[in-house]
């Protein structure tokens, strides 16, 4: 049997298929055809309170482009905070951000 994935709406967020999610607290924030916003949408709302470091697990998939655009985006855009890239190695998962 083979399921297709429909569009969407969960937690208020259109979710298309194809698209890239950002979760936050077991709650999706952001849906985008583009890895790189749904990258940017969910530090967006995980930014918000004035943070001063940053993790970034790197899963098995991500682009290393797509890797070196995020970083330039982090420090560019949170020039105060700590950036921390690591490889994470991990399966499904792009990235994983942690925010202190």
């Amino acid at each position: 049997i083979t399921l297709a994935v429909r569009d969407t709406s969960i937690d208020g967020i259109d979710i298309r298929e194809g698209d890239h999610i950002g979760i936050l607290n077991g709650k999706i924030v952001i849906s985008e055809r583009d890895p790189f916003d749904a990258c940017k949408g969910l530090l967006a709302a995980m930014m918000d309170s004035g943070e001063e470091m940053v993790s970034v697990l790197v899963g098995e998939d991500a682009d290393d482009e797509l890797t070196e655009r995020l970083q330039s985006f982090l420090e560019e855009t949170y020039p105060d905070a700590e950036i921390e890239l690591l490889p994470g190695g991990q399966p499904v998962y792009m990235y994983l951000f942690s925010v202190e």
